[in-house]
């Protein structure tokens, strides 16, 4: 994080007391009866000081895939008690309770290329030999969802500015976000005159070998870590740094140090003290932090991202899925839509993906050997409640949410 920025924001934030300054996390239980139809239970306050799973029964998950909507913890703000700021609550804006849903709800609203059997379950309204099925090429459109596979709704660049169904982006091509590329591509800022000049182009996902040069532009003031891998996209080891002038370069990770010197994985930290981080190293003496996580476990922490072989699992499991993909371009992340035909189908590949994806983007919250049981059997992006009655997938991403929001923009 940048040390201007920190001294801007710690002016506004309210003092802490004594009491509050050691962060403690909260347990996670399972197994305990929730009540009807519960499968997620918070505290509801801040401090965190517990949070409640239950599995749902057969043919069920629990509907708490969207981090965006459930309260969940955050080792940083735990350490607030009280305050008037209504952002620091980790309880804000959030729901505190998940409960259980039929599988089959997440077959309505189906983008084209879906299989379906009734046009109701189509956001097209047409199911036509058992395939969703929108507008063609050169019709015109109001947003994607209106057009069919390998297409994405894009506006002309000249009088009247009509928007049409045009192929999707491949190398080079303009764009405006990620959904107007190919599934293999992301939409970003091929040298640093295209960042300058704000001109975004599809580039290939993860093609660009160490020490490669492309456009850098920030998308996180706040969080250097998400910046290298928003711009790392376009690097085969996922990450890079700024260099200046609008430039990124791709590096790896080198090694990742906490409070206990450089750790290995699980990359372990002691997270009772807020102002322990963990340091990810792309050359000898510079690296970017990130604060220690809660685990699930009263001291002991973990770093909220591991190292460079656990990333490049991830990307490459991730671009396996994504290059054979004949889904949506809203689809690209949707599970359920790539285990059927439109993309590689509940191959081993796809299981893999689903299992690295939850393992990265969880990573904090899974290494406590209780707490991954709890967690694991209920938690709706594993593979064991993506995948139910064969191939019945019932949502999840590829990656994190908060990260590929960014992207796509």
């Amino acid at each position: 994080m940048k040390l201007s920025f920190l001294l801007a924001v710690s002016s506004l934030l309210p003092p802490l007391s004594q009491a509050a300054v050691s962060i403690s996390c909260p347990s996670l239980d399972c197994g305990m009866d929730l009540g009807k139809n519960v499968c997620f239970l918070h505290s509801g306050s801040n401090p965190v000081s517990y949070i409640r799973l239950m599995q749902c029964g057969e043919g069920h998950y629990c509907d708490i895939g969207d981090e965006k909507r459930y309260a969940w913890v955050d080792a940083q703000s735990q350490k607030y008690t009280s305050g008037k700021r209504a952002a620091l609550s980790q309880v804000f804006g959030q729901r505190t309770i998940g409960y259980c849903r039929k599988a089959s709800t997440m077959d309505a609203v189906l983008n084209n290329g879906r299989e379906c059997s009734q046009n109701n379950q189509c956001i097209s309204r047409r199911c036509l030999s058992g395939i969703c099925s929108g507008k063609s090429l050169m019709e015109n459109c109001a947003q994607h969802s209106d057009c069919n596979t390998g297409l994405a709704c894009i506006q002309e660049t000249g009088w009247p500015f009509a928007s049409k169904c045009r192929p999707l982006g491949n190398e080079t091509a303009t764009c405006v976000t990620s959904y107007d590329c190919k599934p293999s591509h992301y939409c970003w800022y091929q040298s640093a005159a295209d960042a300058q000049s704000d001109t975004k182009r599809c580039m290939q996902l993860y093609a660009k070998p160490i020490n490669a040069t492309f456009g850098w532009r920030y998308v996180d003031p706040t969080d250097d870590m998400t910046n290298a891998l928003i711009n790392g996209q376009a690097c085969a080891t996922g990450f890079a740094i700024y260099t200046g002038s609008f430039q990124a370069r791709c590096t790896p990770i080198l090694k990742i140090a906490s409070d206990f010197g450089t750790v290995p994985a699980p990359y372990a930290c002691s997270v009772a003290n807020p102002s322990n981080t963990c340091r990810y190293y792309y050359s000898e003496l510079e690296y970017l932090t990130q604060d220690c996580q809660c685990g699930f476990d009263p001291t002991i922490g973990y770093c909220p991202y591991p190292g460079q072989e656990e990333l490049s699992k991830h990307i490459n499991a991730q671009f396996k899925v994504l290059n054979v993909s004949n889904c949506h371009t809203l689809d690209r992340f949707n599970l359920r839509a790539q285990a059927e035909t439109c993309g590689m189908g509940p191959q081993i590949e796809l299981k893999a993906a689903i299992s690295i994806a939850f393992n990265y983007t969880q990573w904090p919250f899974i290494q406590k050997e209780s707490a991954a049981s709890c967690l694991m059997p209920i938690h709706p992006h594993t593979e064991a409640n993506m995948l139910l009655s064969g191939a019945q997938i019932i949502g999840g991403m590829l990656i994190a949410v908060g990260i590929m929001a960014f992207s796509l923009l």
